[in-house]
Order: C-alpha cells, then sequence, then structure tokens
C-alpha cells in the first residue's frame, strides 16, 4: 500500500512538470524561440518539441536559417526574451562565449574573445575602442566608455 502511495505520487509529480513546461510547436518542422529566455528555443520534429539550450553567451536567433540558430547578443535582438540561462564564467570570460572588454575598465583598446570558455586576447587597430555593445573595435567617442580618455594598452 505505501508503495502504490508513493508510486501515485511520484507519477502525478512528473505529469504536472511535463505539463507545466510542454511547448506546443506552431508548426509540425522548426525551431521556435522560447516565450521569456533569449539563449532557449525548441526544436519541433514530427510536431514533438524538443527544448534546446544556446552555448552559453550566444542566443537564439529565429531570424537565421542556417542550420547554427545561435549567435553573439549584439546581432540578436531579444526583445521582452530577457532572461538567459546561469553564466558559465571562466578567466576573462564572464560568459563561455562572446566578446569581453579587458577587466580593467582603463584599458579600452584590448577585448577578449571566448569561445568556449579559452579566452584570446584582441587589440583593436590604434585609436579605436573596443565597444560591448556591437563587439567590434570603434571610436572613443563611440564606444563611450568610462575611464576611457585616450586610446592605450597595458
Amino acid at each position: 500500500m505505501k508503495y502504490s502511495f508513493l508510486y501515485l505520487t511520484l507519477a502525478t509529480l512528473t505529469v504536472c512538470v511535463v505539463a507545466e513546461s510542454a511547448f506546443q510547436c506552431p508548426k509540425p518542422e522548426g525551431e521556435y524561440p522560447d516565450d521569456v529566455q533569449c539563449d532557449k528555443y525548441y526544436q519541433c520534429n514530427d510536431g514533438i518539441a524538443k527544448e534546446k539550450l544556446c552555448p552559453d553567451g550566444l542566443v537564439f536567433d529565429p531570424l537565421n536559417r542556417h542550420i547554427n540558430k545561435c549567435d553573439q547578443p549584439f546581432n540578436v535582438d531579444c526583445g521582452d526574451r530577457t532572461e538567459l540561462q546561469e553564466p558559465k564564467s571562466s578567466k576573462f570570460c564572464p560568459r563561455k562565449n562572446g566578446f569581453f572588454a579587458h577587466p580593467d575598465s582603463s584599458v579600452c583598446d584590448i577585448f577578449y574573445n571566448c569561445i568556449d570558455g579559452d579566452a584570446l586576447e584582441m587589440k583593436c587597430t590604434v585609436g579605436l575602442h573596443f565597444d560591448e555593445f556591437g563587439g567590434t573595435c570603434v571610436w572613443p567617442d563611440t564606444a563611450k566608455r568610462e575611464g576611457c580618455e585616450a586610446p592605450q594598452s597595458k
């Protein structure tokens, strides 16, 4: 009797969890964004949805027609999908993938290209500063970074 109640309770909990996270495919095939989390999406095959997560630091681009649907955040308009997975940081990489400013805010022309948690130090062309929002090197007045008065390296 005890075991029957335990199995019934577990089965009920399982059904409730599945029902809460069930995504309904709008079409039998395709990839669709999560409503709140920008790096989560659903891949539908034969009308069955499978939850997917972009690599840490990348976000799902529903407009991308290529095989790899995950891209840099500065290339994607997440709109109201503002949540992201927990970051998996390493030295110089706040997230496993992406372009990140030097941790010393006075170093404006050096940034890191992080790929799967490995940081590659990059340097902007002389006179340019790294722009965190665009992921590129731009003129200092465009980057508008605090503590960056003139091009410099350390």
